[in-house]
């Protein structure tokens, strides 16, 4: 999962060193487990939607989209900016997907166009202004980094309704309309550890009624100048396409260096 620090300048980083994003808690948490039930500060409604959405994700088996990642208040003011197209396939029940766009990081006075593979083994990615392409278990840079703040916040996961189903507080919010299609919002807050710490961000998710998956996600801080949201938002969703192989293969442009380990960017069997 992105988070605000890893974009930041020293200045900024100082500014919001404080800043109760919980980078490991909750939302990157995907390995672990969690049944949603009945307990105070559940709405028995938002409890409902969250089972019927997970039910629709699961089925999937591949997903295109466009996405757009932006930001309001201080925390958009410190946030990239980005815009993009998403392509994601299960193979052996593990999601192989890709991320091309491009992005703005206003605060550090850069951009970058970035195309990533994440691959069940390793990432690929290709930098141009390094003029490489890269393949690692774990993605660097700030090409990188743009291109992983651009995924929709842990969809792609292992577990991406662990959050909702572990909130301290999961309630209905108002209904919103979303590329078109009417959408069904559940807001929570990230469940601590520490039940007397009250800094967990707010999340909202914003499910659209025609086939139950996530059309926005949005991260809610409220921390005096940086007060504000991050946003993801789908549009364009298609499910059930046929997506080859290829689809998920990064081509070296001429000139580039090849560095890393090789690896089949598919997997798919």
């Amino acid at each position: 999962m992105p988070t605000l620090a890893r974009f930041l300048t020293p200045m900024a980083l100082a500014i919001v060193g404080a800043l109760p994003l919980a980078p490991t808690t909750a939302l990157a948490q995907m390995d672990a487990g969690g049944d949603l039930v009945a307990r105070p500060g559940v709405d028995p409604d938002a409890a409902r939607l969250v089972a019927e959405a997970k039910v629709a994700w699961s089925a999937l088996e591949s997903l295109t989209a466009s996405v757009e990642l932006g930001g309001t208040g201080g925390m958009g003011a410190f946030s990239p900016k980005s815009t993009g197209d998403l392509l994601a396939k299960r193979a052996d029940g593990v999601w192989i997907h890709r991320a091309t766009g491009h992005a703005v990081m206003a605060v550090a006075k850069k951009k970058a166009d970035f195309d990533t593979v994440w691959d069940r083994r390793a990432t690929t990615w290709v930098d141009h202004e390094a003029q490489t392409v890269t393949t690692a278990v774990n993605g660097s840079g700030f090409t990188y980094q743009m291109a992983d703040a651009t995924r929709p916040l842990g969809l792609f996961g292992a577990r991406p309704f662990y959050a909702l189903e572990n909130a301290s507080v999961l309630t209905l919010g108002d209904p919103s309309r979303i590329d078109g299609l009417a959408c069904d919002v559940i807001e929570f807050v990230e469940k601590k550890a520490n039940a007397a710490d009250q800094s967990g961000a707010t999340y909202r998710w914003h499910i659209a009624r025609e086939d139950k998956l996530p059309r926005r996600i949005e991260q809610v801080v409220d921390s005096g100048t940086l007060s504000g949201s991050m946003l993801w938002t789908l549009s364009n969703v298609r499910t059930g396409a046929q997506l080859p192989d290829s689809a998920f293969s990064l081509a070296t442009p001429a000139g580039y260096e090849t560095k890393g380990v090789t690896v089949v960017t598919s997997n798919a069997r």
